[in-house]
């Protein structure tokens, strides 16, 4: 069965796959990037090859891709790592965030979307203690986490994300997931959702 986060770059006929720098794509409001999660984040260039192994498409870590096509106004992928700088003598703490939105054409898309976008995040191993959030900001939020590594599922009107954010080792993980949700929510503002 194909599912539909899968098959809507390939109606992609019109517009290509741009990618670029996260310093160049300021721009993107649909954009989730480390800095709005924590603050003094210092990008590094460190390929994780296990976590490029699970994403839908190979992209190389500090990246943006966008498109368009005739189900979403707006879609991108993020892939971005960076050091959180530390006064510790040890340095700073890595973290790393894989991210997806999809701003659809059509709200009906929005259920089966999220859906499928769990079940496919799911078959990779990363859908364990998953549970659902009400909150005013969100139609519907899962969180799902494990050891550092925390994924969102989220979506409002035709708004749908996804992310996976692997916090630093020494981190609070519910702070983290606290920090990840505020600012997803903000972002869901900020685009009138």
């Amino acid at each position: 069965m194909l599912i539909l986060h899968a098959f809507l770059p390939i109606l992609n006929k019109t517009q290509p796959i741009i990618c670029e720098p996260i310093e160049s794509a300021t721009e993107n409001r649909l954009a989730l990037a480390l800095s709005d999660i924590q603050a003094g984040i210092e990008l590094i260039s460190f390929d994780n090859e296990s976590m490029r192994s699970s994403l839908k498409r190979p992209i190389e870590p500090n990246t943006i891709c966008s498109y368009s096509n005739i189900c979403t106004k707006k879609a991108i992928e993020l892939y971005e790592q960076a050091i959180i700088n530390s006064s510790n003598e040890g340095g700073g703490s890595f973290v790393q965030i894989y991210y997806l939105a999809y701003e659809l054409r059509a709200p009906w898309l929005a259920k089966p979307l999220m859906n499928d976008l769990m079940k496919y995040f799911g078959s990779v191993g990363l859908f364990e203690n998953i549970r659902k959030i009400s909150m005013p900001s969100f139609d519907l939020l899962y969180v799902s986490t494990y050891q550092s590594n925390i994924s969102l599922y989220a979506r409002k009107g035709g708004l749908v994300v996804y992310a996976n954010y692997i916090a630093g080792a020494d981190s609070d993980a519910d702070m983290e997931m606290e920090a990840l949700i505020k600012a997803l929510s903000s972002l869901f503002a900020r685009n009138g959702y």
